[in-house]
């Protein structure tokens, strides 16, 4: 098993480069498609919208993980949900439990990817209610480490349960996220 980096920093102009959340996920998907993975099934689950989506959300800070409590809350104005994972339960994941909320769930799907859209569609300094200053990278930054975080806490769960796929799902989208946010030559998997 591998294990994340959770002090590499969020490259931030690798992420806010994507003009849409269309153009994030075409980057994303061509990126998945040239990979040569050992399983498929892994590579097809992580080449989704929702997956993709659920790790805007928490970046962005849109969703919010609590580690050690094992939860998560979102909010979106009128609506908001949250969970907490039972780590004695089939499935512990909690960013798979995102996952699976976010994907039966449109309205949060839609709120995330006009939340992404809204702070990337503009021309920088053309309104600077939606620019990503020096605050909000830091912000960024921060969140991007919980992710890790959390993709590591999930991984130590899915090592103890012997579950390779969840293994395997979270290195492709590991390393896919540092294809499309970092320089490969400063980072990789060890």
């Amino acid at each position: 098993m591998k294990k994340f980096n959770c002090n590499t920093n969020l490259i931030s102009d690798g992420y806010v480069k994507f003009y849409n959340f269309d153009d994030l996920y075409e980057n994303y998907e061509s990126l998945l498609r040239n990979q040569e993975y050992k399983y498929n099934n892994n590579h097809n689950f992580c080449c989704d919208r929702y997956l993709l989506a659920t790790v805007v959300g928490c970046i962005e800070g849109n969703i919010k993980i609590d580690v050690e409590s094992n939860s998560w809350y979102i909010w979106f104005g009128q609506y908001h949900a949250g969970y907490k994972v039972d780590s004695n339960k089939k499935f512990p994941y909690i960013l798979l439990s995102i996952y699976e909320f976010i994907k039966n769930h449109d309205e949060y799907y839609n709120f995330i990817k006009k939340y992404y859209d809204l702070w990337h569609c503009v021309p920088k300094y053309e309104n600077l209610e939606f620019f990503y200053d020096e605050f909000h990278i830091m912000d960024m930054q921060d969140n991007y480490k919980n992710l890790l975080t959390t993709m590591n806490r999930d991984l130590k769960i899915a090592k103890k349960n012997m579950d390779n796929c969840i293994i395997m799902t979270y290195e492709i989208l590991y390393s896919s996220l540092l294809k499309l946010f970092f320089s490969q030559k400063m980072y990789n998997l060890n």
